[in-house]
């Protein structure tokens, strides 16, 4: 399975079987989504999937599960990859300058996300602004179950 997604001015998006140049053209972004050994991977339209991920990677429970919201803080896409699970962890809701989305320890629990592959350092300092890291959560280095492999990668845990 693979589709296209073109995502024009004021939030058009088309969803293709196949690519579109004239779509690519005047779309603000687009990004391709492939179903790979059971994952659905997330690229820019000129990417593929590969198991071979680059080293620095989000584990993503809340809104950057989201592709647009990703672009919104990154100006661009990386690869997404769906599901991606955080075993030993339960996603709690806590006050966080308001009501966010967490995580916490616990036995037995998992958390259901994306993975974020391929991320500058560039990338990861947007992504620090956009968590409110170190002031509002911190970020530790887990173990993400995907169906292409495990991998490491950050993840933000809102402080106690």
């Amino acid at each position: 399975m693979e589709v296209y997604v073109y995502v024009g001015r004021g939030g058009r998006q088309m969803f293709l079987p196949e690519r579109d140049p004239k779509e690519e053209e005047e779309a603000v972004f687009s990004y391709k989504v492939t179903e790979s050994c059971g994952a659905l991977v997330v690229t820019p339209t000129e990417e593929g999937p590969s198991k071979d991920l680059p080293p620095e990677r989000v584990f993503a429970y809340g809104t950057l599960t989201d592709p647009e919201m990703v672009v919104g803080v990154l100006n661009r896409l990386p690869m997404i990859i769906y599901p991606a699970v955080l075993e030993g962890y339960e996603l709690a809701l806590e006050d966080v300058e308001g009501r966010y989305n967490t995580i916490r320890e616990r036995e037995g629990s998992k958390v259901k996300g994306a993975l974020l592959a391929g991320l500058s350092d560039e990338d990861v300092r947007a992504i620090d602004r956009y968590e409110g890291y170190p002031v509002l959560y911190e970020r530790e280095l887990v173990e993400v179950k995907t169906p292409l492999g495990c991998y490491e990668a950050y993840v933000y845990i809102a402080r106690e």
